[in-house]
C-alpha cells in the first residue's frame, strides 16, 4: 500500500494531514524552509511544569498534615515537657520524647465481627421451653448432634430458646428440621419473638432434613429474643417434628455448625482488623494519682492473691500482674482520694478461663466487665458511675475505664461469680476529668503521682505564611473528640477572633466557626467517632459542612479571619486555643488547607 499517493489520504492528497491543510505543508508545522516544531525539542522541565499546571483544585493544597506521611508534620511546632507515651504502629506503648509531635496508632477497621454460638444448650439438656407441646430427646442423631422431637398438643404451639441480643445488630439462625406425622394447621415457622423482624416464610416440611436458614435483628432496647419453631394456625390431630443443630451466630454469614453445652454464648471467632490507623494526639495537661504503676508498692489486697508475671504488658518496660480472688470481696486496692470527678482505667487481659472484673471507686458504684477467650465486654453497673468505657488494645489486652463523682479507693475485683478466677492487670491509672487519656507510668520507685504536660501544636513564621492566606481559604479535617461536653479547640488562628473551628464549652458543646462577629454553628458533636469538617472563606462569607449537613454565615464584617486592627494571621494552632489551652483532647486523621474559597461546600 502506497500511503501518500492516495488523493485524500494522509500525505499527497488535498484534504490530507500533509497536503495544503497538512501538517507538513504550507499551513503545516514541519514546512520546508521553516524551522520545525517538535515537542520532543521541549525542556523537559516544561513538560512537569505544564502537568503541574493542569492539577485539579482539589490537588493544589498548600497544607496537608498526614500522620501517615511523617514528614508532612516537619512545619509544626511542638512544645510538651515531661513524661508522656504513643502507641506505635505495633500496639505498644512508648514514651514519647518531649517537645514532639505524638503520632497514635489506633486500632484499624474491623474487617470481620467476634462470632459466638449463641444458643447455649444444643444438646436441650437444659433452657428450652414449651408452649402447649411437649418434647424428648431421641437416640438417633444427625450428623453426631442430638435430634429434639417435637409434639404440638394444641393450637398456635411454641419451641422456645431465649438468646441476649443487641438493639440494631443483626443476626443468623439455623435449624435442620422434618415432620414425623402431619395433624394439619396452616405450618410452621422459624421462630424470633421480639426481634422488630420475626415474620419468617412457612417452612414446607416432608419427612426429610431440612436446612432453614433465616436471619433477624436484636430486641429494641437489647435484650432476650425467643428462637425456635412456632406453629400456624390450627390443627386436628397432635403434629410431630425433629429437630436438631440451632445455632444463632452474629452477622448475616452462615457458619459451620458449632456444639455448644455451656449454657452460655461460646466463641467462634475473634474480630479482624485492618492496619493501625496514625492519628496526631493532642491531649490536655493529665495527673495519674495512682504512685506505682508496676503495683510494687501502695497497692493492698483483701481476700485475694498478688503474683508477678513474665507475661509482658502493653508497656513493655512493665510485666502484669496476675491476682487471684478467693471470696466475693476479693480484691486489690490503692488510695487515691479524689473529691471530684474522677476517671479509673486499667489495662487487663483473660488469664486461663472466662472471668469478670470490676472497677469500683469505694461506695460510689462499681462498673462490671466480662473477660472471655473474645475479648471484653461490659456486663452490669451498680451505684451511679458517671461513665465507662472499653478499647481494645491488642494482643489480648482491653483498656477498661470507668469514671465516678469522687474516688477514694481505686478497687480491681477478679468477680468470683464464675468461681475462683484470676485476672491479668497493668497500667492502672486514676485522674481528673471525664474521659481516660493516655498512659502516664509512675513506676519507678520515687512512689509519686506524675503529670503529663499539655501537648501544644503551632505553625508559625514562614511555615504559616508560605500555606496561608488572609483573604480566602478552605479548611477540611478528620479528627475524634474524646471528650464530649469539654471546650476542645480543632484549630485556632491568633486571637479568638481566628477561630477556624473550635468546641465550645458546655454541654451542647457544638462545633464553631466565629469571624469576630458572626457565628457558624455545627450543632452537638459526638464523642468517639470519626468526624469530618470543611470550612470555606472570603472576604464576604464563611461556609461550612460538617458530616455532610451545611450552614452559612454572611455579613462578614472584614476578611476572615480578623480582629480590630489584625487583619491577617500570623500562626496557627493545632488542637488547642490561641493561649496553647483547650486541648483538642482527641487525634486528627488529616488536616488540608487550600489558599482558596469553595462554593461547593
Amino acid at each position: 500500500m502506497k500511503i501518500q499517493s492516495a488523493k485524500a489520504g494522509i500525505g499527497t492528497g488535498r484534504a490530507g494531514l500533509q497536503a495544503a491543510s497538512g501538517l507538513f505543508s504550507n499551513a503545516g508545522l514541519f514546512e520546508k524552509g521553516v524551522k520545525s516544531f517538535n515537542p520532543l525539542d521541549l525542556d523537559p522541565y516544561l513538560l512537569f511544569d505544564a502537568e503541574t499546571s493542569m492539577r485539579g483544585t482539589l490537588e493544589a493544597f498548600t497544607l496537608d498534615l498526614d500522620p501517615a506521611n511523617p514528614s508532612s508534620l516537619d512545619v509544626i511546632t511542638a512544645t510538651r515537657s515531661g513524661v508522656a507515651t504513643f502507641t506505635d504502629a505495633n500496639g505498644v506503648i512508648q514514651s514519647a520524647t518531649a517537645n514532639t509531635v505524638r503520632v497514635d496508632h489506633t486500632q484499624g477497621a474491623e474487617l470481620t465481627p467476634t462470632v459466638f454460638q449463641n444458643v447455649g444448650n444444643t444438646d436441650f439438656s437444659s433452657n428450652w421451653s414449651h408452649y402447649l407441646s411437649n418434647s424428648s430427646v431421641q437416640s438417633e442423631t444427625l450428623n453426631g448432634q442430638p435430634i429434639l422431637r417435637w409434639t404440638t398438643t394444641g393450637n398456635t404451639a411454641q419451641l422456645k430458646h431465649s438468646i441476649n441480643t443487641e438493639e440494631g445488630k443483626n443476626y443468623t439462625y439455623s435449624f435442620f428440621v422434618r415432620s414425623v406425622s402431619n395433624g394439619g394447621g396452616n405450618g410452621f415457622r422459624a421462630w424470633s419473638q421480639n426481634s422488630p423482624i420475626n415474620n419468617h416464610s412457612v417452612i414446607n416440611l416432608d419427612s426429610n432434613f431440612q436446612k432453614i436458614v433465616v436471619t433477624f435483628s436484636g430486641k429494641v432496647g437489647g435484650g432476650n429474643v425467643s428462637i425456635g419453631l412456632v406453629e400456624l394456625g390450627t390443627h386436628t390431630i397432635d403434629n410431630v417434628l425433629e429437630y436438631s443443630t440451632p445455632q444463632v451466630v452474629d452477622g448475616e454469614i452462615e457458619y459451620d455448625f458449632v456444639a455448644n453445652t455451656t449454657g452460655s454464648p461460646k466463641f467462634i471467632t475473634g474480630a479482624t482488623f485492618g492496619p493501625r490507623v496514625p492519628m496526631i494526639l493532642v491531649e490536655p495537661s493529665a495527673t495519674n494519682l495512682v504512685t506505682n504503676t508496676d503495683f510494687s508498692s501502695g497497692w493492698g489486697l483483701q481476700s485475694s492473691t498478688k503474683q508477678e508475671t513474665d507475661i509482658t504488658s502493653p508497656f513493655q518496660s512493665q510485666n502484669a500482674l496476675r491476682v487471684t480472688a478467693s471470696e466475693t470481696y476479693g480484691r486489690i486496692q490503692d488510695y487515691i482520694g479524689s473529691s471530684s470527678v474522677t476517671t479509673i482505667s486499667v489495662y487487663v487481659k483473660r488469664d486461663s478461663t472466662d472471668s469478670r472484673v470490676s472497677i469500683n471507686s469505694d461506695g460510689f458504684g462499681a462498673v462490671t466487665f466480662n473477660l472471655t477467650q473474645a475479648g471484653a465486654s461490659y456486663h452490669s453497673l451498680d451505684g451511679s458511675p458517671a461513665g465507662y468505657d472499653i478499647k481494645e488494645h491488642g494482643d489480648g489486652w482491653w483498656r477498661i475505664s470507668a469514671s465516678f463523682s469522687s474516688v477514694d479507693y481505686f478497687k480491681l475485683y477478679p468477680d468470683i461469680e464464675l468461681g475462683t478466677r484470676s485476672v491479668l492487670f497493668a497500667l492502672p491509672q486514676v485522674e481528673a476529668g471525664s474521659v481516660a487519656t493516655s498512659y502516664i507510668p509512675t513506676a519507678g520507685g520515687d512512689a509519686a503521682a506524675r503529670t503529663r504536660a499539655a501537648d501544644n501544636l503551632e505553625i508559625t513564621g514562614s511555615a504559616f505564611t508560605d500555606f496561608f492566606s488572609s483573604s480566602e481559604g478552605t479548611f477540611y479535617a478528620e479528627f475524634i473528640f474524646n471528650d464530649a461536653d469539654g471546650a476542645n479547640s480543632l484549630i485556632y488562628g491568633e486571637y479568638d477572633s481566628h477561630r477556624f473551628a473550635y468546641k465550645n464549652l458546655g454541654s451542647a458543646s457544638p462545633l464553631l466557626s466565629w469571624d469576630g462577629t458572626n457565628v457558624l454553628n455545627y450543632g452537638r458533636l459526638a464523642a468517639g467517632t470519626l468526624l469530618r469538617t470543611a470550612l470555606s472563606y472570603n472576604s464576604n462569607t464563611m461556609e461550612g459542612s460538617q458530616d455532610g449537613s451545611a450552614a452559612t454565615m454572611s455579613n462578614q464584617t472584614a476578611p476572615f479571619p480578623h480582629t480590630g486592627n489584625f487583619l491577617t494571621a500570623s500562626k496557627l494552632h493545632i488542637g488547642s486555643d490561641t493561649n496553647g489551652g483547650k486541648q483538642l483532647n482527641g487525634l486528627i486523621k488529616r488536616l488540608i488547607y487550600w489558599p482558596t474559597e469553595s462554593g461547593r461546600l
